[in-house]
């Protein structure tokens, strides 16, 4: 088995088969080390339907990839760090309509502040898990298979070798402008 790196460099290389214009949406994996010292993955309900995911949504036009990724996080979860500028992977789902399924190229995001006054809109909930338990709320195949990367790791090492792959910018969106 090759380093984590190297397998999330696979990852970002089978993107490049998958035109980034044709990719709907963005979303970030938000992950923490718990007390515990495992691996931590944040979700968030969906807005209409009773499943879980990460936070994600609409590209804006000439907006970089991760920072939509990194945007999505803040809006809809309330969570700022660092995140990688190379997607880990992609997944696929179907949003309302059967005929339309969108892509999300999904970007971890090492989370290193929760905004203690965020409120999810609607009636979405956030909810940290262990990424091992993570996966079996999500419904979405290959989401799972990406959220169980972070499963398999091993902690310690999985946070030395990403944490220097993240970028340390900012969103542009600052949670004082969410107010």
């Amino acid at each position: 088995m090759g380093s984590y790196s190297s397998e999330f460099v696979r990852g970002a290389e089978a993107l490049d088969a998958l035109s980034f214009r044709r990719a709907g949406q963005c979303g970030a994996i938000c992950w923490r080390i718990g007390t515990d010292g495992d691996i931590e993955v944040l979700l968030i309900s969906s807005g209409d339907t009773d499943h879980w995911a990460i936070p994600k949504g609409d590209i804006r036009k000439h907006e970089l990839l991760y920072r939509c990724a990194q945007r999505h996080a803040l809006e809809k979860a309330g969570v700022t760090g660092r995140i990688s500028k190379t997607p880990l992977g992609h997944y696929t789902y179907r949003k309302s309509s059967p005929w339309s399924p969108l892509t999300v190229l999904v970007h971890l995001l090492f989370v290193e502040s929760e905004s203690g006054s965020f409120r999810p809109e609607g009636k979405r909930q956030c909810l940290w898990l262990p990424a091992k338990d993570a996966s079996t709320h999500i419904r979405q195949s290959e989401l799972r298979e990406l959220i169980g990367l972070l499963a398999d790791a091993d902690a310690p090492r999985f946070v030395a070798t990403i944490k220097k792959t993240l970028s340390r910018s900012k969103a542009t969106t600052r949670p004082s402008d969410l107010l």
